[in-house]
């Protein structure tokens, strides 16, 4: 499992977990890419809470989706 970002893809089982939630196939891209291009993540060991870049894409995809549709 990878700690940095830009080495990381989401897996098969959060691709699918993020589908049953009502995630797009383009929300859940814009989402990687979004991801990615945020210089300030490299480690997912300086981020408080979290031990993979999966959980931790899960939580942010739900959020980014919650606040487009409210």
């Amino acid at each position: 499992m990878s700690k940095r970002l830009s080495e990381w893809s989401p897996s098969d089982v959060t691709l699918h977990l993020l589908k049953l939630n009502g995630m797009t196939d383009d929300h859940i891209e814009q989402s990687i890419k979004y991801l990615k291009a945020q210089k300030e993540l490299d480690n997912i060991d300086d981020i408080e809470g979290y031990d993979s870049w999966n959980a931790f894409f899960i939580m942010f995809c739900i959020k980014a989706h919650d606040e487009q549709n409210s």
